[in-house]
């Protein structure tokens, strides 16, 4: 049995739990840079269950070639 697949990476947005950035907040030597960004799309844990995400994208994950004496 032959089966051809993409392998994907699934990233999406997670509904709450994420904190509003303020424009006018100050940054100083101990702020994270980039800021965090509440609706950028972020990596989805495998045991995240899917209520908890707002929306979800599959991204083509990059695969290693196959060397030409070990395809079927």
């Amino acid at each position: 049995m032959r089966v051809e697949a993409t392998p994907v990476h699934l990233v999406g947005l997670v509904k709450a739990g994420t904190p509003k950035v303020s424009l006018k907040r100050k940054f100083g030597r101990d702020s994270p840079w980039p800021p965090p960004r509440p609706r950028a799309f972020r990596k989805l844990a495998p045991d995240l269950r899917s209520a908890l995400v707002d929306e979800f994208k599959a991204i083509p994950a990059a695969v290693a070639a196959v060397p030409k004496e070990d395809r079927l």
